[in-house]
């Protein structure tokens, strides 16, 4: 019978409705509990079971039960009475256990996720909706809660044609107890006091069309919450349901209809219920089997890539694989979860494989991270992938292998695997070294159990022993976090921040710890980007302030509040003074016994009294040190850098010694650190600026190449080309900002990336040959944005000298062009050039060869501009790059490179020194035009506040006034015009 229409007039062609509403916008899947029955209970039964375990137990009267059995009418009411008796949280555990009992998916499961549903919302504990689309695709599907409300923003901007989402479970998940929502009071709290909720909801069923599948007329969100947010709504019927009722003499049929399209704007398909069968939603799976066969589902087989926090798997009824969730880092309540980054064979390559591909295979896999980069986690996640696909799975510490077969033999844990199917085990911690031996033997005795290895290692080694060779691993590396996992970490930090100011902390936490050479380990990211949006808000911080926020989570103690004691401060002395001792001895590691004997030493020469062994234990635990055999390393060599720079900035002897043997270049970090301790930096910064003078006099001397230019004097021609420039620039602007997902990948630096990879302390000799002008450019550079405090005059100097050290860069690139058009990448006595440009015809003509030399020439000016505008145009030395630009006496080039730097800075007073540049120049010139387009690159691809958005266009306006009317100093009024003019025509349009 077809929908039942003959026992209930008009299911068919509201059926009908719903098919051209699938075929249309989409429908979402909004589940009750009769999808998951019999498996799982109805409310009644679940309600029932709550009672009797309570009176059985003894902790409800017995009369008091029964009338909560004989009277259901409430029956969330009749849960508070057992949150009453037996205690909410050991209830809601309770409750948790049953739906974790949950094996397998039902058949309404399962019609559900074949049939063309964009995405789901339920209101049930278990996982039946994700077991059963791993059961259809192979593949994993996530969860999210309403604890996590920027992730179910993003689930509900998720559309028909996109991946699809993870499962809401908007009551709470049986993984999560304390997310439940059972009882009246929950319902209170949840929508009353939270009023937030009910408006998300309302948000959904006002943006959506939702088909509610598994309700009851009895069900109490229909009657309460539903009934609640669709009056509110508009009177248009946009929503379906198929509900189940107890067919009776007295059930009106289009009575019943009406009241669901008027109280719940709901156009309804009925079904037959018997609450006397051991499953009285029997009925709805002939319905839902009509349903995917008319509709069925058009599966996407692409990876869904994107993050969702609180993300959820089935439950892994093993203690020793436990839950993944517990694992994960949380921000007020938020767990914190990305997709694992993971290539084959390791970074280098350009083979990407996911977690599903790897809990399908049948392949052994060896997956290789270094520290801190989330691997006991992804085992986790790929053990909880390998049980929801119905796999068999086992997860154990390396260490609790034995070495003798007959020992894992007698191994009830490992023996079990011979029983399975396509069994899996998983070891964590892996040594090579200590491991090698078990492993060889466990692959003897268990032949049919796959096996993947999670190893801590660096990436440059070697990741499958010879000894294990015939094995036959895949090798697998595992990346730390992108631009774009920062990027959701910080909307979690800040969920109100403009895109602005979210692309602001990207850029900040992304190049701070890429230029500090800290990987981008989940650790790291959050700690910094914590530091830098307190409470929501940005707050600009030194990048030597994470390093500081390291050491001080390491060593600091409450007892420190007390003066008697040996305090932070004191410890950071200790330990700078003896970095410094292994600094002047050239050593990079340590044992305890060197540790041991200094202290006894500093304690008899400073006579103190502290333990040796509980600062050494902070250092272990705060991540400072780790150790490998007897052996002491620095986790990360900026933290070597840092406390000896903190000894040479506080002892003025040992700087003036430091400077005079140039060995404040010996360690990566150590000029950055000194400089952002000393009180004032101008004796360190006038001997880096020094050497750099002299560096590019030496330069000239020898390559006589001083002022070249070959853009000087070249127009910039007004022809019939002339409004398609301007054109191209509305169309741009038109365009808006590009998207966080375009600046992301363009801002990620893979090389940079790569080099916090080699976490080995290097101390080197600074030697004539290699006081080459851009390392010595760098070195100022750096200086110059981590100065705690210089003089004005010392600070113009010292930025003055690095621009003309770009200068340089721009006239050996001149001469160079014709080497730098034929190749992809040239690199000189210091400089490198990377060639971008595409060229499609691949020509090898002198016609050909000429015109990609004139590209080059072209692309020189402004590639130059934006890469000093990237690396050096903090707002912090803004004042000082606007009184440098006053002065109109320096080539174009110099004053181009100081315009980027300005643009990228924006001072107050930026629009008319910027102005009064252009003055100078004539309305042809070809400069005129490499103004425009950095304008452009700033407004296009750059962080900029709405104010200075509007300064960037006022200037644009004021570059096509010179342009148009060879107006040098355009007024305010006129500038004012010709914006209003170019808004009129649409120009600055959606900027």
């Amino acid at each position: 019978m077809e929908f039942f229409d003959s026992q209930f007039p008009g299911n068919l062609s509201v059926a009908e409705k719903l098919y051209a509403a699938i075929d249309g916008e989409g429908v979402v899947g909004f589940t009750g509990a009769g999808t998951s029955m019999p498996a799982m209970p109805s409310w009644t039964a679940l309600t029932t079971t709550l009672v009797e375990d309570a009176k059985d137990s003894g902790v409800m009267d017995s009369t008091v039960a029964s009338s909560l059995l004989v009277d259901q009418s409430d029956l969330l009411y009749a849960i508070d009475e057992v949150y009453a008796a037996a205690g909410k949280s050991q209830t809601k555990v309770k409750v948790a256990s049953i739906f974790q009992s949950l094996k397998e998916a039902t058949e309404a499961h399962r019609l559900m996720m074949g049939s063309q549903i964009k995405k789901f919302i339920t209101l049930n504990y278990d996982l039946g909706l994700e077991m059963s689309y791993s059961e259809l695709y192979s593949r994993h599907l996530p969860s999210i809660t309403f604890k996590s409300s920027q992730e179910f923003n993003a689930w509900v901007l998720r559309g028909k044609d996109n991946h699809f989402p993870p499962i809401m479970h908007w009551h709470g998940i049986c993984e999560d107890s304390e997310s439940i929502v059972l009882s009246g009071s929950d319902y209170s709290e949840f929508y009353d006091s939270k009023q937030n909720n009910r408006d998300i909801l309302r948000s959904l069923f006002e943006k959506e069309r939702c088909l509610l599948v598994g309700f009851g007329f009895t069900d109490p969100f229909i009657t309460n919450q539903f009934n609640a947010v669709m009056q509110r709504l508009p009177s248009e019927n946009r929503h379906f349901a198929i509900i189940g009722v107890k067919p009776s003499t007295d059930f009106n049929c289009q009575l019943e209809r009406r009241k669901f399209q008027t109280k719940f704007k709901t156009e309804v398909i009925f079904y037959p219920v018997s609450f006397d069968d051991p499953n009285p939603h029997k009925e709805l799976i002939s319905i839902l089997k009509q349903f995917s066969e008319k509709r069925p589902r058009k599966y996407d087989v692409k990876q869904n890539n994107n993050l969702f926090t609180d993300g959820n798997f089935n439950k892994i009824e093993n203690d020793v694989i436990g839950s993944y969730r517990s694992d994960l880092f949380e921000i007020d309540g938020r767990s914190v979860y990305c997709e694992p980054k993971l290539w084959l064979g390791g970074p280098a390559s350009k083979i990407q494989i996911w977690t599903s591909t790897i809990s399908t295979s049948r392949a052994n896999y060896i997956i290789s991270a270094p520290s801190e980069y989330g691997l006991t986690t992804l085992g986790k996640r790929i053990a909880s992938e390998i049980l929801t696909s119905g796999g068999s799975v086992l997860i154990s510490n390396a260490e609790d292998i034995p070495n003798y077969r007959k020992k894992l033999l007698q191994d009830s844990r490992f023996v079990s695997l011979n029983s399975l199917s396509n069994p899996t085990i998983i070891f964590d911690n892996f040594s090579f070294i200590s491991h090698r031996r078990a492993l060889k033997e466990f692959k003897a005795a268990f032949p049919n159990v796959r096996i993947i290895v999670l190893i801590k290692s660096s990436f440059s080694e070697d990741l499958v022993n010879e000894d294990i060779s015939e094995l036959v691993f895949e090798q697998v590396s595992l990346l730390g976090l992108s631009r774009s996992d920062i990027r959701s970490v910080v909307q979690v930090l800040s969920p109100y921040a403009s895109t602005d100011m979210c692309s602001s902390a990207v850029d900040r936490i992304y190049d701070d710890l890429l230029q500090l050479c800290i990987p981008l380990t989940p650790s790291n990211v959050i700690m910094y980007a914590s530091v830098l949006c307190k409470n929501g808000d940005f707050t600009p911080v030194s990048r030597l302030h994470i390093v500081e926020r390291f050491v001080a989570d390491a060593l600091q103690r409450a007892s420190d509040a007390f003066s008697e004691s040996f305090s932070y401060i004191n410890k950071v002395e200790l330990f700078s003074d003896f970095c410094y001792n292994m600094f002047e001895s050239q050593k990079i590691n340590f044992d305890i016994s060197d540790w041991k004997s200094f202290c006894i030493k500093y304690k008899s020469e400073q006579l103190v009294d502290f333990n040796h062994m509980d600062i050494m234990s902070d250092l272990m635990g705060g991540h400072i040190l780790t150790k490998e055999g007897n052996v002491f390393y620095f986790r990360y060599r900026m933290f070597f850098s840092y406390f000896v720079g903190r000894k040479i900035a506080s002892d003025i002897s040992l700087l003036d010694a430091c400077l005079e043997q140039d060995r404040h270049f010996e360690l990566d970090g150590l000029i950055d650190v000194i400089c952002s301790t000393m009180p004032n930096c101008d004796k360190v910064l006038q001997n880096i600026e020094k050497k750099l003078r002299d560096s590019l006099s030496e330069f000239y001397k020898k390559y006589p190449i001083a002022g070249v230019n070959v853009h000087e004097n070249r127009k910039w021609e007004i022809g019939n080309n002339e409004e398609n420039i301007w054109e191209k620039v509305a169309e741009k602007i038109e365009a808006g900002p590009a998207s966080t997902t375009e600046l992301d990948e363009l801002k990620t630096s893979l090389a940079s990336e790569q080099r916090t990879l080699d976490q080995k302390v290097s101390i080197i000799k600074f030697i004539t040959s290699e006081k080459t002008v851009s390392r010595l450019a760098e070195t100022l550079r750096t200086a110059l944005e981590n100065a705690r405090n210089m003089s004005a005059v010392v600070k113009i100097s010292s930025i003055d000298t690095v621009i003309k050290s770009y200068s340089l860069a721009y006239e050996v690139a001149t001469i160079f062009a014709p080497l730098i058009a034929e190749r992809k990448y040239v690199s000189w006595n210091g400089f490198t050039y990377i060639n971008l440009i595409e060229n499609d015809t691949q020509g090898t003509s002198e016609h050909e060869k000429d015109r990609m030399v004139n590209l080059v020439f072209q692309a020189l000016p402004t590639s130059i501009a934006k890469n000093i505008a990237n690396n050096f145009g903090s707002r912090k030395l803004g004042a000082a790059f606007l009184e440098i630009c006053k002065n109109r006496d320096k080539d174009k080039v110099y004053q181009l490179l100081g315009l980027a730097l300005l643009l990228r800075s924006k001072p107050p007073g930026w629009l008319e020194v910027c102005t009064g540049m252009l003055a100078a120049l004539k309305k042809d010139d070809i400069f005129m035009m490499f103004a425009l387009s950095l304008t452009m690159n700033q407004l296009r691809n750059e962080t900029n506040t709405a104010p200075e958005v509007q300064t960037l266009k006022q200037f644009v306006a004021s570059i096509r006034l010179r342009r148009d009317a060879n107006l040098k100093s355009p007024n305010k009024n006129q500038i004012a015009k010709a914006v209003k003019t170019l808004d009129e025509k649409e120009v600055f349009k959606n900027n």
